[in-house]
């Protein structure tokens, strides 16, 4: 148990590195007070265009994935080896979503869960990020394809992987999680004024902030 606890404790720490909020405040923007107002790699797609937002992405997923890698490498010949990376990926994610530092406000947790899931079946991460993919160039909702992708999450695990109960609990905790953090959006898309991605938005966005207009 003590090891569990240390190694999503130590998640917890690297989940708390909020890049979208520090690359913002480097270029003189407080994303936080743009947009939606979330740290994560959306808003500042969004806010700040497409390449930024591409980095933020790359930098969460790596702020995951590396640490979960760690584990991997550390406990390879341990039975539980994949149940620790889910600790480990639980603690990132519960890190990037309530930062102790940000008053418990963070990102939404998809980056750095495909980060963690990389880790864990790299098929599974094909698989939720093909899923995101298609939802979001039907839809042009990146939240929905964020929740769609992770409400597959289980399904994809059972699977390829056939997790114990104790696997199983966390990642369906996890896809609660991340739903949890998406019911605003999925409150706008029932309403239908969530905002539709474009990438013709998002490079106007970038050019603005550029520019220093935003």
């Amino acid at each position: 148990m003590i090891t569990r606890v240390i190694i999503l404790l130590t998640g917890y720490a690297f989940g708390l590195i909020q890049n979208g909020h520090y690359i913002s405040k480097h270029l003189g923007v407080d994303i936080t007070h743009k947009g939606s107002g979330n740290v994560g790699a959306t808003n500042v797609l969004r806010v700040m265009g497409t390449k930024l937002g591409l980095i933020v992405f790359i930098l969460d997923v790596l702020k995951a994935l590396v640490p979960c890698l760690i584990v991997r490498l550390i406990f390879k010949n341990d039975v539980n080896s994949d149940l620790y990376v889910l600790y480990m990926g639980a603690g990132v994610v519960l890190g990037h979503c309530f930062p102790v530092q940000f008053g418990f406000k963070g990102g939404k947790g998809i980056s750095s869960a495909i980060g963690f899931i990389i880790i864990y079946d790299y098929r599974i991460a094909l698989c939720m990020i093909a899923i995101f993919l298609i939802c979001v160039l039907i839809s042009r909702y990146i939240s929905l394809g964020s929740v769609v992708a992770a409400f597959a999450l289980p399904f994809l695990a059972f699977f390829f992987k056939k997790p114990g109960p104790e696997s199983m609990i966390i990642i369906i905790l996890l896809v609660c999680l991340v739903i949890f953090k998406h019911r605003s959006n999925i409150k706008r898309i029932i309403n239908g004024t969530e905002n539709k991605f474009s990438l013709r938005k998002t490079s106007e966005k970038s050019n603005e902030v550029k520019n220093g207009n935003s």
